[in-house]
C-alpha cells in the first residue's frame, strides 16, 4: 500500500449507485455497470482497456462476466489515473481524513521519491501505466514526472500561492522531514503500510508531525522570509 492511493473504488461505487445495476466485468477484469433492467442491450468500449463490453438482446459479448464480489481489501501499488485525467476532475482531491492540501503535498513527496528510484523497478508499482512502459525506463520517468506536475498545479490550487511560493512550501515540509525524522518515529510506533488501517495512521501521523508544522509556517510573513533566504543561497 501506497500513502494517499484510494481505496477499493469497486466497493465505493457499488454504495453510489442504484440497488437496480449489475455489474459485470470485461475480459480483463474492468468492472462497469448496467442499469435499468440490469441486463445487456447495448455494446461499448471498456474505459480502462477498450476491450468490447456489454452485449444485446440481453446475451453479453463473448469474454464478459458478472462480477464477482468485492474483497473489501484495497489495492495494492500506485492506483492513480495519468496526471492530465486528474487535473481534469473539476473538483479538489481528497483521500481518507487527508485535506486537499495535505494530499496534493504527501502526494508530491510520493513521487518525487519514486523519481529517484530505479524506472523499471518502480514499473511494479504503477497500475495505470501504458503497457509499452514495461520495458522503456524513459516513459516511467516521463509518467512520473507528469504526476510530480499534477501534484504541484493542484497544491498551487489549493495554497492559493504562486508557482514558486509553492515550491518554497513543499522545501519547507521536506525539510521539516529531516529536523523533527518522522520517518524513524514511524517505525517505532509501528504504523505499518501493509494493512490499510495502518497506512491511515500512518498518514495521520505524518501530516501532524511534518505538513501542518510546514503549513503553519506557511504565513505571509514567513513566505517573505523564505524568500529572502532561497535568493541568498542563489547568490
Amino acid at each position: 500500500f501506497l500513502p494517499t492511493m484510494p481505496e477499493d473504488a469497486f466497493a465505493i461505487a457499488k454504495t453510489s449507485v442504484a440497488d437496480a445495476v449489475i455489474w459485470y466485468q470485461c475480459p480483463n477484469g474492468h468492472r462497469f455497470a448496467i442499469g435499468d433492467c440490469g441486463k445487456p442491450w447495448v455494446q461499448a468500449r471498456c474505459n480502462e482497456c477498450g476491450a468490447m463490453i456489454g452485449g444485446s438482446n440481453h446475451k453479453l459479448v463473448a469474454g464478459n462476466q458478472v462480477a464477482g464480489a468485492s474483497s473489501g481489501q484495497a489495492e495494492v501499488g500506485h492506483l492513480l489515473p495519468a496526471a492530465d485525467a486528474r487535473l481534469q476532475l473539476g473538483r479538489p482531491e481528497t483521500e481518507r481524513s487527508l485535506g486537499v492540501i495535505e494530499t496534493a503535498l504527501l502526494r508530491l513527496m510520493l513521487h518525487a521519491t519514486l523519481l529517484l528510484a530505479e524506472p523499471l523497478q518502480v514499473r511494479i508499482l504503477l497500475q495505470h501505466l501504458p503497457s509499452s512502459a514495461d520495458t522503456d525506463a524513459r516513459e516511467v520517468s516521463a509518467w512520473l514526472w507528469d504526476q510530480l506536475s499534477a501534484d504541484h498545479e493542484l497544491l498551487q490550487r489549493g495554497l492559493g500561492f504562486s508557482a514558486d511560493d509553492t515550491l518554497l512550501v513543499t522545501a519547507r515540509a521536506m525539510a521539516q522531514i529531516v529536523r523533527v525524522k518522522t520517518m524513524a518515529q514511524v517505525g517505532a510506533r509501528s504504523y505499518a503500510w501493509c494493512t490499510k488501517e495502518g497506512r491511515a495512521i500512518w498518514e495521520v501521523a505524518f501530516c501532524s508531525d511534518v505538513l501542518q508544522p510546514a503549513m503553519r509556517d506557511a504565513e505571509a510573513s514567513n513566505l517573505d522570509i523564505w524568500r529572502r533566504e532561497a535568493l541568498d543561497k542563489q547568490a
